[in-house]
């Protein structure tokens, strides 16, 4: 029974040495960021990276030595070029025993995390605003009166401003844009802009029959 006691108390002594130097994630950093790689370890003599890794598993560095500053160890990463939960991998001598750890750490557009679901939520609203704004436009098309036709294209060119705000969010402040892939990326830039021009097209159509109507109404001769 003694045996057992001196066990559990040498392996809970073995495991305390060590928990300072076990880091489960260093937290979230901006893209193109510098990430300090730390580790703490009052009884090591040194501290190895071993390779860290990118979101793609591909390796971004590897066996490379950490700077001692008394029980502080650290490296200086640079490669956060991608979006991603990168892992770190490495080891040291914990009482002269060759022990490994790993930690993660996640770099995001702009530092911060997103809840669950946002982008998606953002991407959801910005088609929703669009569509609403192209109803309007429509419903402002079948207007034979100068007030309506005008109210409903200033109530379309209100949502389709809020669709442009909510798409710069998604492009910017966003981890839905760096997920998806360049060619797909280049395909929606494209038909977005199609679908823009397209809107604006409409839009200025309308406006200049609304002028018309107006004019008309007010008893002046001419217009566009």
């Amino acid at each position: 029974m003694n045996k057992k006691l001196i066990l559990f108390a040498f392996v809970g002594i073995f495991l305390l040495s060590f928990i300072s130097a076990n880091v489960e994630s260093l937290g979230i950093y901006k893209l193109n960021e510098e990430v300090e790689l730390k580790q703490t370890c009052a009884n090591c003599t040194y501290i190895n990276i071993s390779s860290v890794l990118y979101p793609n598993s591909t390796k971004a560095i590897s066996n490379v030595i950490m700077t001692s500053d008394g029980t502080d160890y650290n490296y200086t990463f640079t490669n956060t070029e991608t979006v991603g939960k990168y892992i770190v991998n490495g080891y040291g001598d914990v009482d002269g025993i060759k022990t490994v750890f790993a930690y993660e750490f996640q770099v995001t557009l702009s530092g911060n995390k997103d809840p669950e679901g946002q982008s998606y939520l953002l991407a959801a609203i910005m088609l929703v605003t669009f569509g609403i704004a192209g109803v309007f436009l429509f419903l402002s098309g079948k207007m034979q009166e100068a007030g309506p036709k005008i109210f409903f294209l200033m109530a379309s060119f209100i949502f389709l401003v809020g669709t442009l705000a909510i798409t710069y969010v998604i492009s910017f402040n966003s981890n839905l844009a760096a997920g998806i892939n360049s060619s797909i990326s280049a395909l929606l830039y494209s038909t977005g802009l199609i679908l823009i021009v397209i809107f604006a097209y409409i839009m200025i159509r309308q406006i200049k029959e609304a002028i018309e109507m107006f004019s008309q109404n007010k008893g002046y001769d001419g217009g566009f």
